[in-house]
């Protein structure tokens, strides 16, 4: 039931290896307590169009990840999620672009609207 969604400017696409990204995240949570391998579901998606910070339109860069697990978990854990994640994240930062800008999100679904 964790997702793991990784947005990313298009303008990345040739700096940034992106299956082994989600793989590397994939596993990250995996090790984490309270979480199921077998139920993560992690994916990319490119973002064709934006505006990030100053820059002009497509000409800056980011990586987001959402991390939605069910509710229920501590904000201490969350959040130690939410760091393992983020390491992966900024390791994975290009040298070519050392400006972009990389965001993490840990968000809680819930149980009652969440469908399986």
């Amino acid at each position: 039931m964790p997702h793991i969604v990784l947005e990313y400017t298009q303008n990345l696409i040739a700096s940034v290896d992106v299956p082994k990204l989600l793989a590397d995240l994939h596993h990250a949570l995996a090790a984490q307590p309270d979480i199921d391998l077998k139920r993560i579901k992690t994916r990319a998606l490119v973002i064709a169009n934006s505006v990030v910070k100053d820059r002009d339109h497509n000409d800056g860069q980011f990586m987001h990840v959402t991390v939605s697990v069910l509710e229920g978990r501590s904000a201490t854990l969350r959040k130690q999620y939410g760091q393992a994640l983020y390491d992966i994240l900024m390791a994975a930062r290009p040298e070519k672009f050392p400006d972009c800008a990389l965001t993490l999100e840990v968000r809680e679904m819930n149980r009652e609207t969440y469908f399986m």
